[in-house]
């Protein structure tokens, strides 16, 4: 099934109440939101002509969704509401930005000094920081304690030769219909992994530090 006069399935988008089937009152609320939506699309068009102030209009198209809530900006503290105000609105001071207010600035980028010091280079285009590990340098620290944990885990728990194997069968009592269970139910050990809990030479691969480690059965 689709939707009248579209080939989009139902329930895919906005449904808007057809024009002939709203009252006066409906058709007078429809009408100002059809205006002040042209005059939003205006000034969209107006301002994204401009070079500096231009920069929130694209905003949406080049960057995920942010959480602006009264909550979420709690959490960042002033310096970093502060920063992602500027950069949504295309204030900070970059190489390219400072060129324009001083001649003897070329606005090339200080790592590359290829490319535009632009605030869209700086934080996510240049070769030179994607090199230096600056756009990753976050997410390795938490994957560099995340691969310590757990290798400190193999090595000193599971592949411990010491440590105890205790494998318990688990059984689940069969009950006929019409019949009574005996006693409450025991309770059965899950927590075992069955014939791997045996093993003791288990072996951890991270992709940690440029050490690109795969599974010889995933890479062949």
């Amino acid at each position: 099934m689709v939707q009248p006069g579209k080939r989009a399935g139902i329930g895919f988008g906005e449904w808007k109440k057809p024009w002939k089937k709203m009252n006066t009152e409906e058709r007078k609320k429809a009408a100002i939101e059809r205006v002040q939506e042209n005059l939003n699309k205006e000034r969209v068009v107006e301002y994204g002509s401009l070079e500096l102030q231009s920069g929130w209009a694209r905003w949406r198209e080049d960057v995920l969704a942010l959480d602006l809530s009264w909550n979420s900006l709690f959490k960042m503290g002033d310096y970093m509401v502060g920063f992602i105000l500027r950069a949504v609105y295309g204030t900070l001071v970059t190489p390219s930005l400072a060129a324009k207010w001083d001649e003897a600035k070329d606005g090339m980028c200080r790592l590359c000094r290829t490319e535009r010091g632009t605030l869209q280079h700086i934080l996510s285009g240049c070769k030179v920081a994607l090199e230096q590990g600056r756009y990753t340098w976050r997410h390795d620290k938490v994957l560099n304690q995340i691969q310590s944990q757990v290798a400190y885990h193999l090595d000193k728990r599971v592949n411990n030769p010491k440590r105890s194997v205790n494998l318990q069968s688990s059984t689940i009592g069969f009950v006929s219909a019409g019949a009574k269970v005996k006693g409450p139910p025991k309770c059965q050990n899950r927590s075992g992994m069955g014939i791997l809990t045996e093993a003791r030479d288990w072996v951890l691969l991270a992709d940690v530090n440029g050490k690109l480690k795969f599974p010889s059965e995933v890479t062949t």
